[in-house]
């Protein structure tokens, strides 16, 4: 089976359904579009969390974006989140620069 993170997410420790499906994470290089899957039902939005590795900026489709400086003692990190548009299904991070690299955590809401 691998480490692929398109697995079926575990119940919530509470016992109760979770309202979101299993997250996209990983760390990525340059400009991605991350396929989210079909949305839960009871998701009205998308949250998105970036975490700078390198210089530069990274720009997503809501107009929000984060410039991240060439900085090991502190990293950058950006955290929104947007209504879910019907049919919506990815999401676009565009990198400023082709090298620049960032950890991504992108789900449904």
């Amino acid at each position: 089976m691998g480490q692929d993170q398109q697995t079926q997410q575990e119940p919530a420790a509470s016992g109760e359904a979770s309202a979101t499906a299993a997250p996209v994470t990983g760390t990525y290089t340059g400009t991605q579009t991350f396929e989210l899957g079909t949305p839960p039902a009871e998701a009205t939005e998308i949250a998105v969390e970036i975490t700078c590795l390198d210089a530069g900026t990274l720009t997503l489709p809501s107009g929000a974006e984060v410039t991240c400086r060439d900085s090991n003692e502190q990293m950058t990190t950006g955290i929104w989140s947007f209504p879910l548009v019907p049919g919506q299904h990815t999401v676009e991070v565009q990198a400023s620069e082709p090298a620049i690299s960032y950890e991504v955590k992108i789900a449904y809401t």
